[in-house]
């Protein structure tokens, strides 16, 4: 019994992570806000952030990714946001992404820029943005630009 449970457990979580493969995700739009933040150890009020809104045209629940690079002004990446960062306003607290995505229903996600990249040398000029699963990925560039002319690690998975 305890084998036939973890069998259908095993199944039904691959079909999950499968599923993912088969969603058409949507940017609705990326921008740019200020949102208290967490940044290394602490909260950051007002942290500069990149905001990715999105949607999925299925239920998704397992194998999504999220990441922003950013580039300075002659395109060179100098940072990766591995995953989004926690957020936090007086009416959630936004556990980095969404555990489970629905169909049609509008997310946002974000990419807290970290101090070193606001000024200086290092300074970011653009973003950008990609999230997917499997070889299903999408992706843009903030402020608007030919996502071609960057480099980064999932530019052959784009649709």
């Amino acid at each position: 019994m305890v084998t036939k449970t973890r069998s259908m457990i095993v199944c039904a979580l691959m079909g999950l992570v499968s599923l993912a493969g088969a969603v058409d995700f949507k940017i609705e739009s990326l921008g740019r806000d200020k949102q208290y933040a967490w940044m290394g150890n602490t909260w950051n009020e007002g942290a500069e952030c990149i905001e990715l809104r999105f949607s999925a045209s299925e239920q998704t629940a397992a194998g999504v990714f999220y990441r922003a690079y950013l580039y300075d002004k002659d395109n060179k990446l100098v940072h990766t946001v591995k995953e989004p960062t926690q957020i936090f306003n007086y009416a959630y607290v936004n556990k980095s992404s969404p555990p489970v995505l629905e169909p049609g229903k509008k997310y946002s996600v974000y990419f807290a820029i970290p101090e070193e990249f606001m000024r200086g040398e290092k300074k970011w000029k653009r973003a950008v943005v990609v999230f997917g699963a499997g070889d299903n990925v999408v992706g843009d560039v903030f402020p608007k630009d030919a996502i071609r002319l960057f480099d980064f690690p999932e530019k052959s998975k784009l649709k």
